[in-house]
This record gives structure tokens, C-alpha cells and sequence, in this order.
């Protein structure tokens, strides 16, 4: 671990780790876009720069040392006995919120996995995702 300030705010970093990972999926959508897989624009616009916005949120947070004062505002609202519930002594996530995260994490990847499985050896194909 490093000690000392950080090297660049984290707003910066945010920045930074979301358009290099939307660049390089840009990238790759256009050139996949030759091929015969080619990829759904409207999921490859909205899906990817969603989980990439997640994902350098939560590394920058955690390269940040958790800070619990935007979960504390984000909680604000609710009574003081569930706030405890969800946020532990130091105001980081408690036990509570991480096995729940961590639940909804594997359940929406099982589902990922399972739904186009689903159809697998049937002869049937799925509905489009995006049909109007």
C-alpha cells in the first residue's frame, strides 16, 4: 500500500478507468461488427459504459479507503435501527449490506448465465432482446 496523498483526485481516476474501459469496448464492438457475431448497438451503448461506471465507482472507492460519508448521506433518510443495519461502527458497510451485495451479485450473475441456456439443445431460439 501506498502511504501519502493521493496521486490524482478521485473524480480524476473515475474518469480515467471509465473512458479507457468504454474506449477499448468501443473498440472491440466495431471490429466484432465485421464478423458474423456481430453485436447489439443498443446493448453494447448501454450495458457496457453501465458496468463501467460501476466498476471504476467501486474501485475508486475502495482505492479511496471506503469512505462511509456518501453512504451516510445516501441513508440519511432512514430510521436510526435500519441505518445500523446497513452501515457498521465506522460507518463502512456493515456485514448486513456486504452478505446482501454479495447475494445479489451471484444470483444476477446465475441468472446471466442461465437465461441463454435456457433454449440450449431445443431447437428454440430466444426472442429478441430489443424488439419494437
Amino acid at each position: 500500500m501506498i502511504e501519502g496523498p493521493p496521486l490524482v483526485s478521485a473524480p480524476t481516476a473515475w474518469t480515467g478507468v471509465v473512458l479507457g474501459y468504454v474506449a477499448v469496448a468501443a473498440a472491440a464492438a466495431v471490429y466484432a461488427a465485421g464478423g458474423p457475431l456481430r453485436p447489439s448497438w443498443v446493448w453494447a451503448g448501454v450495458c457496457v459504459p453501465l458496468v463501467a461506471v460501476v466498476a471504476a465507482g467501486a474501485g475508486v472507492w475502495s482505492a479511496y479507503g471506503r469512505p462511509g460519508g456518501p453512504l451516510r448521506r445516501l441513508l440519511g433518510g432512514l430510521p436510526v435501527g435500519v441505518r445500523s443495519l446497513v452501515l457498521g461502527r465506522d460507518g463502512r458497510p456493515g456485514v448486513a449490506t456486504r452478505a446482501a451485495a454479495a447475494g445479489l451479485a451471484v444470483l444476477l450473475g446465475a441468472a446471466r448465465c442461465w437465461w441463454p441456456c435456457r433454449w440450449w439443445g431445443t431447437g428454440r431460439r430466444p426472442r429478441a432482446r430489443c424488439s419494437g
